[in-house]
């Protein structure tokens, strides 16, 4: 799972991402030494569980770089669905902004589950809704 989490010491992100094409440590290893040389890059790669937990420092390097970098290296990095609960939604409309300001998000495709989502007037109420990063 793409998982960005601001880190609590600093303003870094956090990138949990499964990675695809491994076949060996020596794999992981390549992809940790390219992930390295990032200005304000810091990378785990985990052979056995496929996987990169990746602290970026935003005003450095951006995920899509770290992200690139995986490609270029010759593994990919698949593309993830969330799902989020939302609460306090009440019309429609409220499910279309949400949708709307998502979109505008780089590398963000929020999908129509937003928009069908049952409305219940003055409840709160959990939306399923997914997202898939482009």
């Amino acid at each position: 799972m793409l998982d960005v989490k601001s880190m609590e010491s600093s303003l870094a992100l956090r990138l949990d991402m499964p990675i695809e094409g491994m076949t060996c440590a020596a794999c992981a290893a390549r992809i940790e030494k390219s992930l390295n040389k990032l200005p304000g890059v810091v990378a785990n790669v985990n052979f056995a569980a496929e996987s990169a937990r990746v602290t970026v420092q935003p005003d450095a390097t951006s995920p899509a770089t770290v992200v690139e970098a995986i490609r270029k290296t010759g593994y990919s990095v698949p593309e993830q669905v969330v799902e989020f609960a939302i609460y306090g939604m009440t019309c429609a409309a409220c499910a279309a902004r949400i949708e709307k300001v998502l979109n505008q998000l780089a590398d963000v495709e929020a999908g129509d589950e937003v928009v069908h989502a049952a409305v219940a007037r003055g409840e709160e109420f959990p939306v399923r809704s997914e997202w898939a990063r482009r």
